[in-house]
């Protein structure tokens, strides 16, 4: 008869926890949302009500353990994945829910709660913006624009047809062009100008 009660009471427990398990995987997934901002992207669990959560941070993951049997829709946190995070994984831990984030590298995490939501900031490095300019463009120097230097032999011109064009310096078309009375004597401002006496 003890075996019986026995055999009996293990049966009732299996049923209710086949029950309970069932009745946990009709509930809708807990939506988790993720945002991607400057320096690191933020999860926001929603819970239900009186759930209560831990966290461990370690040298290559940060983990969150939850008391109750969950299921997270991580589909739009997995898109927004950093470089600092190489996986989002999910997993029944005893009673609860684990949920752990594979950390690439040195990573900053903050995590802290809000009303019925518990927040996570996982930190990376932003990418450098490309050149607006094509690297190739930016560094060729502009053309040197402008007329020869005084006393530079003037480039040879090239014909084209019967035409040909004909290269003239500043300096010839100074000479050409400045009337005789407007160019200094040669001895400018040495000549002495004597007044004569009266008689």
């Amino acid at each position: 008869m003890r075996e019986l009660a026995e055999r009996a009471r293990a049966a009732e427990r299996a049923l209710r926890k086949q029950r309970a398990e069932e009745a946990e995987q009709r509930k809708p997934p807990v939506r988790v949302r993720a945002s991607v901002q400057q320096t690191f992207v933020r999860y926001v669990f929603e819970l239900p009500d009186g759930t209560g959560v831990a966290t461990a941070l370690g040298d290559h993951a940060f983990t969150l353990v939850f008391d109750n049997q969950l299921v997270f829709d991580l589909s739009d946190a997995r898109i927004a994945e950093p470089a600092s995070v190489g996986k989002l994984s999910q997993k029944p831990e005893g009673s609860g829910t684990k949920v752990e984030f594979a950390l690439v590298g040195d990573v900053d995490v903050h995590s802290f709660r809000e009303d019925r939501n518990f927040v996570v900031d996982i930190g990376f490095q932003p990418k450098e913006r490309p050149p607006l300019v094509p690297a190739a463009v930016a560094e060729e120097p502009p053309p040197a624009v402008g007329f020869p230097l005084p006393g530079a032999a003037a480039p040879k011109a090239k014909k084209t047809g019967a035409h040909a064009a004909v290269g003239v310096s500043l300096a010839d078309v100074h000479d050409r062009f400045t009337p005789a009375s407007a160019m200094p004597s040669p001895r400018a401002g040495r000549h002495r100008v004597r007044g004569r006496g009266a008689g």
